[in-house]
Parts: C-alpha cells; sequence; structure tokens
C-alpha cells in the first residue's frame, strides 16, 4: 500500500488508519521510529529482556542457571565420530543400569513404504542411510551387527 503526500515541515506526520491497520498495529501498542538513509521505519516496541519475567521468576531462573553451569559437560569433541562413541558409552552404561536393551526399531507405515516407492533411489539411499545413522547413535547393542540393520525391499529396485 502506498499513499502519497507532500511534507510542509509545519504539521505532525500523521500514520492514515489504512495503513495502521495493513501494518496490524493496535491501540495503545509502542512503536519505535527508526531513521536511516532517508527512510523512516515504524515497527512495534519488542519488550525488554527484564521485561519477560517477574523478580521472583528470575530468582528462580537464575538460581537454575547457576546450578546447571557446575556441570556436568561433555567435550568438546574434535570429531563427531569422537562425541558419537561418547555418546554410545552412555548409551551402554545406561543399558547396563537398566538391565535392558536399547534397541531402537523403525516401523513403516503403508504411507512411508508408498513414498518410498515413488521416491527416486537417492533420496530412498539418503533416507536409510539417515535411519542407520540414528539407529547406531541411539542405542543398537553392539551384539546386532549393524550389516543386519537393511531396509526393506520396495517394487523398484535402488
Amino acid at each position: 500500500m502506498t499513499i502519497s503526500f507532500k511534507n510542509d515541515n509545519k504539521a505532525p506526520l500523521v500514520v492514515p488508519p489504512a495503513v495502521r491497520r495493513r501494518a496490524r498495529f493496535e491501540s495503545g501498542q509502542e512503536l519505535e521510529f527508526r531513521a536511516s538513509g532517508g527512510v523512516i521505519a515504524i515497527v512495534p516496541k519488542l519488550p525488554a529482556a527484564t521485561d519477560e519475567y517477574t523478580q521472583t521468576q528470575r530468582r528462580v531462573i537464575d538460581a537454575e542457571l547457576r546450578e546447571a553451569e557446575k556441570g556436568p559437560f561433555y567435550g568438546p569433541f574434535d570429531t563427531m565420530d569422537e562425541m558419537i562413541a561418547h555418546l554410545r558409552k552412555l548409551g551402554e552404561a545406561q543399558a547396563r543400569e537398566k538391565d535392558q536393551d536399547l534397541l531402537m526399531k523403525a516401523e513403516y507405515g503403508e504411507a512411508v513404504k508408498r513414498a518410498l516407492d515413488d521416491a527416486p533411489a537417492a533420496v530412498r539411499k539418503a533416507f536409510f542411510k539417515q535411519l542407520n545413522f540414528l539407529k547406531g547413535t541411539f542405542g543398537t547393542p553392539p551384539s546386532i551387527p549393524r550389516s543386519t540393520m537393511r531396509p526393506p525391499e520396495f517394487g523398484r529396485p535402488g
């Protein structure tokens, strides 16, 4: 929407109601004026970070942040392989604690099977590569060789 007028520097500039409606400015809303390079931008004023929480809420949040800063921290890791190995170690420790295997099972619904059947070979390959990565990352037990995790066969050869 464009509205033109002549500025005489005597009367104040008024934003026409149609322009305010189009910008979705509400009555009583605080606005900011930003001027740069011959352009004036009028934008809603964002609340300051200190206005977001009450003092009580801020104290609770600050206490939780101080507690979180105590750790535990892991890393930094030099490579993605180091991080994945660390996550696997944590997963194995949790499995021993809970005395259960952490096996991720992927079940495919009919819609997924149809979509994969119609997808180009490169898309299917990328899908199963990502799925195998997730299975490995989220706790495939060492007793199951990764080579046994194969995608199901679909109508079209990949």
